[in-house]
């Protein structure tokens, strides 16, 4: 028989749990990162971001679609089938893992000869060991989320960062092991929680592989694949494009602009741990209503939290660039706040697919993305090439190609029979670009651009219009009246 599931907390909860976790977790990793840039050199820095790389390269295929796959066949499946399928995916994922490293071992003289990548020979082994960790970590938290036991994996997470943190600060600080410190202390603070929920995971423990299930498995996940292998690329090859075209300083003030934004979106992405598993189930049932009113309202909370944080960026970019990375940054606000904008945009397109694929439809998530990114890469290239400064390039293009992919998402999961009430979510876009050219129009007409004091009172009285205008529209209650409703 299988193990006693532990009794699931509410949605609400489970987001409360999650987010003030990861939450914790950004904020741990922020100060991991400023030990980092002051006690570890930039050349040891630099090689570390390229075996991050290739590290989040090789991932793809020792992934093969299950980090979202299993989360959905889980949350899906009842009763003893949960065991077999959970026993099939962690030793299979343990064998493909130890593959996939045999590979990477076999082609590191190849990997050597790419710009950047040079250095992996002398760190071939913890490169390894790192990616042992991460692959293994990516697989139980999915197992997590599938099951829906949000309290452990919230626990799991600020034990991630504390382990990051405290690693960091002993091998990097006090024995100043530099590019090894930071290695290993990557490898632990994923390996240790990885190995503390296999055994939270309440199923019966086999060491054996039900290999028809997997290849089920495999077929589901399939599309998810190229899923994976495109936000590879859509997370990085703006970084490869600036590099070529502006240089290293042009990445650094790129990064530390993103630096935040990607912050925000671990926490959109701790929404979804609970989201994603519980959209699957009620689609999973037939409960229709439930699945429409939690994407509502869902897509309604986060599109106005977001919306409200882009503005905030964007009203008050240069003093939050300045406070978190000093003077040296503190010119490129706009920027940082034309990334959030961006990212308003993508995440409200995230939700939309993870909506496809737990109702079932991988394949046509991952063909929207496939023909994308293609554009998106495209676009950006033209945009760094063109505007009299590059940076805003990819933040540019990310805005153009989110919106055109948001029509694309609207008409699909309209077309697999859900509801979509497009108005709450893109609404505060409405009211977010409009406090924007407030703002900037207010500023030219008194020419008070330059004099951050001056501007302060406006800024504030757009960001009060705007918080005030949602409160009436009830977005807040729309969430909360929607998400409270028991899933059962």
């Amino acid at each position: 028989m299988a193990t006693t599931e532990p009794k699931r907390t509410s949605f609400n909860v489970s987001v409360i749990l999650n987010g003030a976790s990861t939450g914790l977790n950004v904020v741990l990793l922020f100060l991991e990162a400023g030990i980092a840039s002051r006690y570890v050199t930039p050349e040891s820095n630099g090689i570390f971001f390229a075996l991050i790389a290739i590290n989040s390269f090789f991932l793809v295929f020792s992934d093969l679609g299950l980090k979202q796959g299993i989360t959905q066949r889980i949350a899906a499946t009842a009763g003893t089938s949960k065991d077999s399928l959970t026993n099939s995916a962690i030793n299979f994922r343990l064998l493909i893992t130890a593959l996939v490293s045999l590979f990477l071992w076999l082609t590191r003289n190849l990997i050597a000869r790419f710009d950047g990548f040079g250095e992996i020979n002398d760190y071939i082994y913890f490169v390894i060991i790192m990616f042992f960790a991460t692959s293994m970590d990516e697989l139980m938290f999915s197992l997590l989320r599938g099951y829906q036991i949000h309290k452990p994996l919230s626990i799991l997470q600020i034990v991630k960062g504390i382990a990051r943190l405290a690693t960091t600060v002993v091998l990097v600080y006090f024995f100043d092991l530099q590019l090894v410190g930071l290695i290993l202390s990557w490898a632990i603070s994923y390996g240790l929680p990885s190995i503390l929920a296999y055994f939270i995971l309440p199923f019966k423990k086999r060491p054996w592989i039900d290999f028809k299930a997997i290849f089920e498995l495999l077929k589901f996940c399939r599309p998810l694949v190229v899923v994976r292998l495109v936000a590879f690329f859509r997370i990085n090859a703006s970084t490869f494009l600036l590099t070529s075209f502006l240089g290293p300083e042009g990445v650094a003030a790129y990064s530390f602009a993103f630096k935040l934004p990607s912050g925000i979106q671990s926490l959109t992405e701790a929404y979804n741990n609970v989201f994603y598993p519980r959209i699957t189930e009620m689609r999973a049932r037939g409960d229709y209503l439930k699945a429409d009113q939690l994407l509502n309202g869902s897509l309604a909370f986060l599109s106005f939290s977001l919306g409200g944080i882009a503005l905030v960026g964007f009203l008050f970019g240069n003093e939050i660039m300045s406070l978190f990375w000093s003077d040296t940054y503190g010119t490129i606000g706009p920027l940082f706040g034309m990334i959030l904008v961006g990212l308003q945009v993508q995440v409200v397109n995230t939700f939309l697919g993870y909506s496809l694929v737990g109702a079932g439809h991988p394949k046509e998530n991952s063909i929207v993305l496939a023909i994308s990114t293609p554009f998106m890469l495209m676009l950006n290239f033209i945009l760094i090439l063109l505007l009299p400064n590059g940076l805003f390039g990819p933040a540019i293009g990310a805005i153009i190609e989110g919106s055109a992919l948001n029509a694309v998402f609207k008409w699909l999961v309209r077309r697999y029979r859900f509801n979509l009430e497009d108005w709450h979510y893109f609404g505060s876009t409405l009211f977010m670009i409009g406090g924007i050219i407030l703002s900037v129009g207010t500023e030219w007409v008194f020419g008070i651009a330059d004099q951050p004091y001056k501007t302060w009172p406006i800024n504030i009285a757009i960001m009060l219009i705007y918080f005030i205008g949602f409160i009436q529209l009830g977005t807040i209650k729309m969430w909360v009246t929607t998400t409270s409703r028991p899933s059962y």
